[in-house]
């Protein structure tokens, strides 16, 4: 379920110029990562918030919630 959420971000990430260098899951369940392209800060910033909001939508298409909470749960590893 979410390998697919997370294919399906990284396809609308591409189309909208955003080029992704890679997407994995992470250590704890239902933690995935994605990284892009380093580049210049401003133009970084608006793609971080672009992807935070493409992430979101996409997630709930998919039935998920997503959240960038460093450890949303005490009980398992958190990001960062």
């Amino acid at each position: 379920l979410g390998e697919n959420a997370r294919r399906d971000i990284v396809l609308n990430l591409e189309d909208m110029g955003i080029e992704v260098e890679s997407s994995h899951h992470e250590t704890a369940p239902a933690q995935h990562e994605v990284d892009f392209k380093y580049g210049e800060v401003r133009t970084i910033a608006d793609r971080i918030m672009s992807f935070k909001m493409t992430v979101r939508t996409i997630a709930k298409r998919h039935g998920l919630h997503a959240t960038f909470m460093p450890k949303p749960r005490a009980e398992v590893n958190g990001s960062g």
